[in-house]
């Protein structure tokens, strides 16, 4: 528990920094931050159009912030060999990552893609991993099929165990086919379909510590997932 509290706040703390320096990319030396490398197996996807990370081949999570401009994440595509910068959470096989082949925060941040109408979806399968946000929160699960369930980050901790790893898992909700496989927004979660548990996805997180960059900001989106 230590670790995970050591990991959320320095990712935190990373994260913070790296978004006061969206006018110039990567401002910052960032050569004393660990690097990651791999092939993109899995892309992170969710229902608003944002990329929120993606699963390498041998299995690693790479977390992405916000503030990436699109330039890296057009890279980030399967298929494609990607270099990470961040801070690793080798227990949890996590990346948070601050940069994608040397770009950072940026003036141009990409913009959410068009996912199309979303449809009442249903996914029943092994769990292939735990799915995580920068912070180091399972927020929700990668299935053997490729199917990608989110969770909102303040019902992620509460079913983690579900979420686990070689678990049978059942998800329901609002969702979207993609050439990835289906993405969606668990609205009912279980082991299997006739034991499950209604997810609240208008829960919202705690805001901002005291004293961080965005402390004193009200914004108006959406911010259950991330």
């Amino acid at each position: 528990m230590r670790a995970r509290h050591a990991f959320l706040c320095c990712a935190t703390l990373l994260a913070a920094t790296m978004s006061t320096a969206r006018a110039a990319p990567c401002a910052f030396d960032l050569t004393s931050v660990p690097e990651t490398k791999g092939v993109v197996s899995q892309t992170l996807a969710d229902l608003d159009g944002r990329l929120r990370g993606v699963v390498l081949q041998n299995g690693t999570e790479i977390a992405f912030p916000e503030s990436l401009p699109k330039t890296a994440l057009d890279t980030a595509q399967v298929g494609h060999t990607i270099v990470a910068r961040g801070l690793s959470a080798p227990s949890l096989a996590l990346v948070s990552a601050v940069s994608i082949d040397g770009q950072c925060g940026a003036s141009n941040i990409a913009p959410p893609v068009n996912m199309g109408a979303a449809v009442r979806l249903v996914a029943q399968g092994t769990v292939a991993r735990t799915l995580y946000d920068i912070s180091g929160a399972p927020i929700g699960a990668l299935l053997r099929d490729r199917s990608v369930i989110w969770l909102p980050r303040t019902e992620g901790p509460r079913y983690a165990a579900w979420l686990a790893a070689g678990r049978p898992l059942f998800a329901a909700g609002a969702g979207v086919h993609t050439l990835g496989g289906q993405v969606i927004d668990a609205s009912e979660l279980g082991p299997d379909g006739a034991h499950v548990v209604d997810i609240d996805q208008s829960a919202l997180p705690p805001g901002p510590a005291p004293g961080s960059p965005d402390y004193d900001e009200i914004g108006n989106n959406d911010t259950s997932r991330r």
